[in-house]
This record gives structure tokens, C-alpha cells and sequence, in this order.
């Protein structure tokens, strides 16, 4: 099939090649994506979107360029709408930034708390998406169907009437599958992508929301670790770490009452404090490691799991000096003396590792909250149906009873 300059124009424009405005009937549009002499940041989400984005833009070409194609009219509307939409993909994913670099750096912070740059790139890849999807070629809607099925059983409850409306009307019945879609059932399919991607949006928005509770906590831990520090630094006699014990002395025989203080001094320090807070963060960076090999990886935005390991740092460090003041209060019983400044350390450590035990209840809250996004991804092999992924076996036919004279005049049965 030979192609005319104009479907070859709209797909070039498409795929960003050559052709930078492609003209049909009365409207032209340039590649929504510019002409790409930006490089692109090297970011996950970035190189998704921007992948995403020329599909869609490629799609609504093909729509176009269809010899069935719906009046040129409302065409060009939504072809304008799709092309605005992927413009603000485009400027999302790219940095177009010409401010002086304190004003860059204010405004690169700002995105990072607020993540304004995804959610632009979310919410019109998903406008986008629903458009393209009103104006498809029913066989490839048909082929979308199974994708949007499983991203409603994740999105809905199983009693939802949205779920149950488009598990009965859309899924493949028997051995056969849906072969034609009616004009209400491709209506059915537009308004339930809607809905899937605003629910998608809302997760997200949870998302970053909790991202952001624990960077917040992260940095004020942090900045009361320094302080901590400050005041053993200032202020030795403040926060005392030293430990007495019972020694007899070598000569006389005589028990003598000795402290012992992290930094191997008979009195309080002012390196006490700082070398407590330094080793129970080398406790908690022994624990961030071990519980590297449990993190799930995930496509989802936003670096949730790599925030609650930061997390750990700082929790780890303050660990280390609550536990020793809490065990030189004798608070904690069943402890004996600590009897030299090496089970001072060895304690401060351990005390930082243990911390996984207090953050491991914000842990399964980032794992439930990341759960709820609606990806592709398989499940894990311990969630997985038993069956699910050996394909079923097809239904016997039913078969009819028939009955027929031979030429002996007996009566034969076929089954």
C-alpha cells in the first residue's frame, strides 16, 4: 500500500524526524516534542513521559490519516487538544529555565517538594490518552481492553457498580472474545479510562504527599542530631555518657568508683556526644544495607523507598544516644554497667542498628501507599492466584442429540 505525502508527513511529524509541521485540510501542526536539539534529563518518569507522549501523538496521526476518518472538523479539535496537551508533556519533562542559577536552584527545590513537573506530565499524558482513545480504530480498542480491565479489578472495589459494569460488558465471554464494540460501549470504555486515571492522579498526589511527611521528618531529625552534637561540642557536663564502675586498684587493693566516657576520658568530653551520634549512624548504615536486599524496586515517582532508607540515618543516630541515656538512668533493667569505653561503642551501635524496629511500622505504611498505584507490574510470586499463569483450557462444545432412520429402518443416535 502506497502511502500519501500527507500520512507519511504526519507520521514523520510523529516520530520526530524530518517533517517538523505536517498539514491536513485546513490546520497544520509541528511535533508537539519541538526538534529536540534540548537533550532530555536522564530521569525515569522523564524518558516514560516523553516515550509516552510520541505514542500518543503517533496514534492520533494514524487516526487522521484513517480513509474512515470522522468529519475533518471535529478532527482538528481534537488534534489541537492532543497537540496542547503533549506541548505541556514537552515543557514538563524538559528544563526551560533561563533564570540566573539561585533563582534555578530556588525553583528546582520547590519542584522537588511539590513535584509540579510530574504531575503536569501525569495529568496530560492521561487528558491526552482519553482524547486518543475516542477516536481509535475499534481493533486496536479492542486490544486495550484487557489493560483497562486490569487496571479497574486494582482501581475499584469488587463491588463497585463502575467495576462490575465494565467486567460484564468489556471482558471476553467463553472462547470468544468481544468482536464489536457498540458506540455506547466505546463511550463506557472513554469514561471508565477517565476515572482510572483520576483515581491513578489522587494516588499519586497520597503519594507525594507521604514523600514529602518523610523528607520533612528526615531533615528535622537530622538538624536535631547536629544539634545534639552542638551541645556536647558547647557543653559536655549537659548530656552526660560516661558510665561508672568498680575497680580495685592495683596497689592498695582498694575498690575505687572509675567512669568511663565514650572518647576513653575519666570525665565528660567534648567529643562524648559526636562520636555516640557517629557510630549508631554506622549502626543505622549497616541496617539501610541489610535492608536493601528487602526494598522492593518499583517504577513509581517520587523515590519513596530510597526516602524511608534516608530516613534511617538520622534515626539511627539519635537511637544510639537516647539508648545509652536511657540505660545510664538504669530505666531499662536488666542491663549491667558498662565497664569500658568499647561496650559504650559496641552499645551505641547496636542501638543504631535497632532502629529499624521503630521505623518499620512507617516502612509498611510507604508499602501500602505505593501499592496503591496503578502500574503494569506484575504481582509478587507469594500474591499470584494459583493458576494464573497457565492459560485456561478451553470449554467443551456442547453437542446436540440427534436421531435418524438407517436404510434397515433402525433408529441411530449421534451425540
Amino acid at each position: 500500500m502506497r502511502l500519501s505525502n500527507e500520512t507519511m508527513c504526519l507520521i514523520l511529524a510523529a516520530l520526530g524526524q524530518e517533517a517538523s509541521v505536517c498539514a491536513t485540510g485546513e490546520k497544520e501542526w509541528g511535533n508537539p516534542f519541538g526538534d529536540d536539539e534540548q537533550p532530555v534529563p536522564e530521569t525515569g518518569w522523564r524518558t516514560t513521559a516523553l516515550a509516552e507522549g510520541r505514542r500518543l501523538w503517533f496514534q492520533m496521526c494514524v487516526v487522521r490519516a484513517q480513509p474512515d476518518a470522522l468529519p475533518s472538523a471535529e478532527l482538528d479539535e481534537a488534534t489541537e487538544a492532543v497537540y496542547r496537551h503533549l506541548v505541556a508533556v514537552n515543557a514538563a519533562v524538559r528544563n526551560q529555565d533561563s533564570h540566573l542559577w539561585p533563582r534555578r536552584v530556588l525553583t528546582s527545590v520547590r519542584q522537588a517538594v511539590t513535584s509540579s513537573r510530574v504531575d503536569s506530565a501525569t495529568s496530560n499524558l492521561h487528558a491526552a490518552d482519553v482524547v486518543v482513545s475516542r477516536y481509535l480504530q475499534e481493533q486496536d480498542l479492542v486490544a486495550r481492553l484487557p489493560r483497562l480491565i486490569s487496571q479497574v479489578e486494582k482501581a475499584f472495589l469488587p463491588e463497585d457498580p463502575r467495576r462490575i459494569e465494565v467486567v460484564q460488558r468489556l471482558s471476553p465471554a467463553g472462547e470468544g472474545r468481544v468482536k464489536h464494540l457498540y458506540p455506547t460501549d466505546r463511550h463506557l470504555y472513554v469514561q471508565t479510562l477517565y476515572s482510572v486515571n483520576d483515581i491513578d492522579e489522587q494516588q499519586l498526589t497520597r503519594l507525594r504527599r507521604f514523600r514529602n511527611q518523610v523528607v520533612v521528618w528526615t531533615l528535622g531529625l537530622t538538624i536535631l542530631g547536629i544539634a545534639l552534637a552542638v551541645v556536647g561540642l558547647n557543653a559536655p557536663e549537659a548530656i552526660k555518657l560516661c558510665f561508672t564502675t568498680q575497680q580495685p586498684d592495683p596497689q592498695s587493693g582498694v575498690v575505687q568508683t572509675i567512669m568511663q566516657c565514650p572518647m576513653g576520658g575519666a570525665a565528660p568530653s567534648d567529643g562524648d556526644i559526636p562520636v555516640v551520634l557517629l557510630l549508631g549512624l554506622v549502626g543505622a548504615a549497616l541496617s539501610v544495607a541489610l535492608g536493601l536486599r528487602l526494598t522492593p524496586s518499583t517504577s513509581t515517582p517520587y523515590g519513596v523507598p530510597a526516602a524511608l532508607l534516608f530516613l534511617k540515618l538520622p534515626c539511627g543516630a539519635l537511637t544510639a544516644v537516647a539508648g545509652l541515656l536511657l540505660i545510664r538512668g538504669e530505666f531499662v533493667p536488666g542491663f549491667s554497667a558498662i565497664d569500658s569505653p568499647e561496650q559504650i561503642a559496641a552499645y551505641a551501635v547496636l542501638f543504631g542498628f535497632a532502629q529499624h524496629l521503630l521505623t518499620r511500622l512507617v516502612d509498611l505504611r510507604g508499602k501500602e501507599v505505593v501499592d496503591k498505584i496503578s502500574n503494569s507490574e506484575p504481582p509478587p510470586p507469594d500474591k499470584r492466584q494459583p493458576g494464573a499463569d497457565t492459560p485456561a483450557a478451553p470449554k467443551p462444545r456442547a453437542t446436540s442429540l440427534r436421531a435418524f432412520r438407517n436404510s434397515n429402518g433402525n433408529t441411530i443416535s449421534l451425540h
